[in-house]
């Protein structure tokens, strides 16, 4: 799915109605390949967090996570707990 220097110019409609036809794993790995500059993942270490930092991890799996848990001690390599 890599896309040339000219086709990364992004269309929001466009981009809109091919994401709503994929599913979540798809629709992550679109964004890693497709969108400008570095990721963080950034969590609350909720139970609806759990998801999306197992399926982000499979895709790259050293993506860094920046978030808040345990008392609201801020924590970064949280993520092992989730593979």
């Amino acid at each position: 799915m890599a896309l040339s220097a000219l086709q990364r110019e992004i269309d929001a409609d466009q981009a809109s109605a091919l994401l709503e036809t994929l599913p979540a794993q798809a629709r992550v790995e679109w964004a890693l390949e497709n969108l400008p500059g570095s990721f963080v993942l950034s969590s609350s270490f909720g139970i609806q967090s759990a998801v999306l930092l197992h399926l982000a991890t499979r895709i790259v799996p050293d993506l860094p996570v920046q978030g808040k848990c345990m008392k609201n001690r801020s924590t970064t390599g949280f993520v092992a707990l989730y593979q």
